[in-house]
């Protein structure tokens, strides 16, 4: 490969590091260094960093296609399938660093700068040219739109939000329009998976425009368009969801749950896509794994109650099957709205079967018992009756051990902030023993931690100040990696020791 990739065409070269994330194979650094170099080569125009201000500026004429034409074109499959190879590559790289190490972070850098130039330039020509691409219902010209598929665009944005690599407005803006053209060329061909990959990737990069609170929009304030591209793209988004709601596997919900809490704000999903979002819970709700359930009652409870159920008088309490009208009997008792009485039996009936099977662990418990307390308003008293409570303490009994300090911290937060029901005096011991255990952890390894520095300021007294200090810095980072390793290992057999200490 070293002494051949001057041969290489760029198609090939996107196969290789797509190959090796497959077989999640791990480049050695030289290969990657010869892969990266030879990826830059292909343009250099390509290699600087995106400038959409000549290219993509609302109302420009400069076509794009002649403006970047390399003599070897990265084509958009070719883009996608690098990138979610990098991003791939790196969460699965056991390297310290990440896949590129810490004196390739600009080859790294550049590599991406290469990619997302050329994935701008093909979404480009994926919109009638010049004129067209200021236009978010233009028509997908024949040519080189034909290479962008919604699946790529989806690869694209997850891969960036991986490498943690936050496109600027103009590529954003671009990609929203492309995703609109693709859509309408493919008749709503997108998968599930891809669509939600989409919305998460804009939650997670934190890159959703925010609309200015005062005055119009102008060319100033949104130089690309890219508050209008964004609207188009989550209206699609929402229009798509309705449509296709019941094809969503529980991760794809819990996603979209967690993408609506992140962007509110930025967008609002309103009572009646919540209500479409439940639905489909509803019908899926006994497939949910237990993570999936406690990640899903979280996202919701980081939304306010007017977006979470219908508002009084939109849906009648009683439904038409008789289980729905002892939901609206028993919810409008206890003062909670029809459609939370529907959700919260699902959820807790889910919950209780994955606490059965011994699938609920520590990190469950405690998130699921934060959410709880957080939509105190709404769930609390349905859940003070219920069957959770009881399967809860029966698990957290079983799990206390296996507990981190911040799920002890969120368990005591939810006991402190329900007013009902009370923990248990077990469940209250079970959790002081781990307390115990914890801080007994922590305090050994600060002490040997101190003790190193110490001894490594000792022995380097004769020293200047600045090597004393870089010593003894050295010495208590490597004994804290230490200890870590140490109190793991000493957790069970402290429990055992420590009998009825609490």
């Amino acid at each position: 490969f070293a002494r051949h990739n001057d041969a290489i065409s760029a198609q090939a070269l996107a196969n290789i590091i797509w190959a090796h994330a497959v077989l999640r194979i791990t480049p050695r650094r030289d290969v990657l260094g010869v892969w990266g170099r030879a990826l830059c080569e292909f343009g250099s125009v390509r290699a600087e960093k995106f400038r959409s201000e000549t290219v993509f500026a609302q109302g420009s004429n400069t076509s794009l296609s002649s403006a970047l034409t390399p003599p070897s074109e990265l084509t958009m499959q070719a883009c996608a399938n690098s990138m979610w190879a990098l991003a791939r590559l790196e969460l699965d790289s056991a390297r310290r660093d990440g896949l590129f190490a810490r004196e390739d972070a600009r080859m790294r850098a550049r590599v991406l700068d290469v990619l997302i130039a050329s994935a701008g330039r093909v979404m480009a020509q994926s919109t009638s040219e010049g004129a067209a691409v200021a236009d978010v219902g233009a028509t997908v010209s024949r040519g080189g739109g034909e290479d962008v598929r919604l699946q790529h665009l989806s690869m694209v944005m997850w891969s960036l939000a991986k490498l943690r690599r936050a496109p600027d407005d103009a590529f954003l803006a671009l990609w929203c329009r492309a995703y609109v053209c693709c859509d309408a060329r493919e008749q709503g061909g997108s998968t599930p998976q891809a669509q939600v990959n989409a919305m998460w990737a804009f939650a997670a990069l934190r890159v959703a425009p925010v609309r200015p609170s005062h005055g119009e929009l102008s060319t100033a304030t949104d130089p690309h368009g890219l508050v209008d591209a964004f609207d188009a793209f989550v209206g699609l988004w929402f229009a798509r969801f309705h449509a296709e709601r019941h094809a969503f596997l529980p991760q794809h919900l819990v996603s979209t749950a967690w993408a609506m809490a992140q962007l509110f704000g930025t967008l609002a999903p309103d009572w009646m896509f919540m209500t479409a979002w439940r639905n489909s819970f509803e019908r899926s709700a006994p497939t949910f794994r237990a993570r999936e359930l406690a990640a899903a009652l979280c996202a919701l409870s980081k939304l306010p109650l007017d977006v979470l159920w219908p508002p009084p008088g939109a849906e009648p309490i009683a439904g038409t099957r008789v289980e729905d009208s002892l939901y609206g009997y028993s919810s409008a008792l206890e003062g909670a709205p029809p459609a939370a009485w529907r959700f919260w039996s699902r959820w807790e009936a889910a919950f209780c079967a994955r606490a059965r099977e011994g699938s609920v662990g520590a990190e469950e418990l405690a998130v699921a018992a934060y959410a709880l307390a957080r939509m105190r308003t709404s769930l609390g008293a349905l859940a003070a009756r219920g069957a959770f409570w009881p399967a809860w303490h029966r698990a957290f009994l079983v799990h206390a051990a296996s507990a981190s300090a911040q799920n002890l911290a969120n368990v005591a937060w939810a006991w402190v902030t329900l007013t009902a029901p009370p923990p248990s005096a077990t469940a209250w011991l079970a959790w002081l023993a781990r307390f115990d255990t914890l801080a007994a952890l922590l305090s050994n390894r600060n002490a040997r931690s101190l003790s190193h520095s110490g001894m490594s300021s000792s022995s380097s007294g004769s020293t200047s100040g600045g090597t004393t200090s870089r010593g003894s810095e050295s010495s208590s980072a490597c004994d804290e990696d230490g200890g870590a390793a140490n109190g793991l290992q000493l957790d069970d057999s402290v429990l055992k020791r420590k009998k009825g200490v609490s």
